[in-house]
């Protein structure tokens, strides 16, 4: 069965099985609510970031502009009390960066299914509410979605030098049929608010991830590339709230290692075999929400090191000061 095919009867799958869920009739689920963050990432404090843009003007060069959204509408399927929360987003990613040699246009569309598992009910005593040692929450994401990600030319490679009208001289643009799962795993142990220590969470994250290609843009070398990637993907984000001026700042690490599995003949000379992506930042909020859930806005500074060859993030080193607004 190919991939495309795949992924449409799992996503029917999951959307049949969605009208099949109970909801309790004397608490409904939440209205259709909107989320505004950086990354499309499972529920997850130590993951979630406002979303980010920054814009350059250079007298001396050409302007830049860097973005990084994620735009949802999600709908609770399932009331705030239940052990398993279920509810269905219909998101669009955008990452854009126009400055020097780490130029990025990448655009996906989607829906995704997302589930949180509550295990605590298993390690209460009788009539207590509070959750022990033993206590695992499953944070779990699956998306179908079309993305489209610009391929930029080479264009100091002898090819481009000698025949700049090539189609591998041009940007073009990968279109193709996205799959993910991916989730996060947290435990009391990973989440802490000692007297005299900054408090601080730790997500790790598992997953995978399919991109089967729907278009066909040459290569470097004049090659069509066709078919699909297959990786898989570990890692691990850390939240640390300074006491110094809490809650105003928030500082963050994250670190994401990407497994090829499997690549076509045309696509695997492109696409690194284990690939790192690491990202520190520290983001000063001058709105911050009364709850947990709300709207939140400030000025942070992000550094990003590493490669991600699904979105076409190639040996980044880079430093950006960027305002940030989000929701979730």
């Amino acid at each position: 069965m190919s991939a495309p095919r795949f992924l449409a009867l799992a996503t029917a799958a999951g959307m049949a099985a969605l009208g099949s869920v109970p909801v309790e009739a004397q608490e409904r689920p939440d209205r259709v609510k909107v989320n505004l963050t950086e990354e499309a990432e499972p529920d997850g404090k130590a993951w979630e970031d406002p979303a980010r843009a920054s814009f350059t003007i250079d007298p001396h060069g050409p302007d830049s502009l860097s973005v990084k959204l994620n735009l949802e509408l999600a709908k609770q399927l399932t009331p705030g009390s239940a052990d398993r929360q279920r509810s269905i987003k219909a998101f669009a990613v955008w990452h854009r960066e126009t400055g020097g040699d780490e130029r990025q246009d990448n655009l996906e569309l989607g829906g995704a299914y997302s589930i949180d598992y509550d295990t605590g009910f298993l390690d209460q005593e009788a009539g207590s509410a509070d959750r022990g040692s033993r206590f695992i929450n499953l944070s779990s994401r699956f998306s179908a979605a079309f993305a489209r990600t610009a391929q930029y030319a080479d264009l100091t490679s002898p090819a481009c030098i000698a025949t700049p009208a090539a189609p591998q001289c041009k940007t073009q643009h990968k279109e193709s049929l996205r799959g993910s799962a991916a989730f996060n795993v947290f435990n009391p142990f990973f989440e802490r608010d000692a007297p005299g220590l900054p408090p601080f969470s730790i997500e790790p994250q598992f997953g995978a991830d399919v991109d089967w290609l729907l278009s066909n843009p040459v290569d470097a070398t004049g090659t069509r590339i066709r078919g699909g990637y297959v990786s898989a993907k570990a890692g691990v984000a850390m939240s640390v709230f300074p006491d110094f001026d809490a809650p105003r700042w928030e500082l963050k690490a994250s670190a994401k290692l990407r497994q090829r599995l499997f690549a076509s003949d045309s696509r695997r000379p492109a696409i690194k075999e284990s690939a790192v992506l690491v990202e520190a930042s520290a983001t000063y909020y001058v709105l911050k929400p009364k709850t947990e859930d709300g709207w939140r806005a400030g000025v942070g500074i992000t550094y990003t090191r590493g490669d991600d060859p699904l979105t076409g993030v190639s040996n980044v080193n880079k430093i950006v000061l960027a305002l940030r607004i989000g929701r979730y």
